[in-house]
């Protein structure tokens, strides 16, 4: 049985990195987009080949998932103006499934993630992984792993004397399809 993992997407909360604040006209364009997700999202999937994403209509747009081209200058440019109108920025990825059993090698992967996402502002992470032959729960772990890593860096301690965070959201669909 083939197990695909189409999308699981990670939603946090990311303080911003110093080539979003390099970037940006304003610093505050760097902070996450912290009002809860819409009832109805509008998530656009795109490369940054071309710069055809300066004129789309950004009030219609409330995610925005780049999946290739571009470099951390354009992502960053990216995030300035999708914040700007309150837009969600999420980079794809994949897990490096060569890897996918190896605790190190993940534990490296994920690290560098969350470098990645506070150097460019990123509101987080949408992984759209095919091809596992075997159990989707190492792809289930592996996104918990991604999560929780991200909360330990981006999130404030909770306690009653500090401002609590609103709250994060994971959504992970697997699909199982016939051999």
């Amino acid at each position: 049985m083939l197990l695909r993992l189409l999308i699981a997407t990670l939603l946090v909360g990311l303080a911003s990195g110093s080539s979003c604040v390099d970037t940006c006209s304003s610093p505050s364009l760097c902070n996450p987009i912290t009002k809860p997700l819409a009832a109805k999202e509008t998530l656009v999937f795109t490369t940054l080949s071309s710069a055809d994403w300066k004129s789309y209509d950004w009030t219609k747009i409330t995610t925005f998932a780049i999946f290739s081209g571009g470099d951390d200058d354009a992502v960053a440019e990216v995030t300035c103006l999708a914040h700007a109108f309150g837009v969600r920025v999420v980079k794809g990825e994949q897990f490096p499934m060569d890897d996918i059993y190896d605790n190190d090698a993940m534990k490296a992967f994920i690290d560098s993630k969350v470098d990645e996402a506070k150097r460019l502002g990123l509101d987080g992470l949408n992984f759209d992984n095919e091809g596992l032959t075997g159990s989707a729960d190492i792809l289930a772990q592996r996104i918990h792993e991604v999560k929780v890593a991200f909360k330990a860096e981006f999130e404030p301690p909770r306690s009653p004397s500090t401002c609590q965070s609103p709250p994060r959201t994971v959504k992970a669909t697997a699909m199982t399809s016939p051999e």
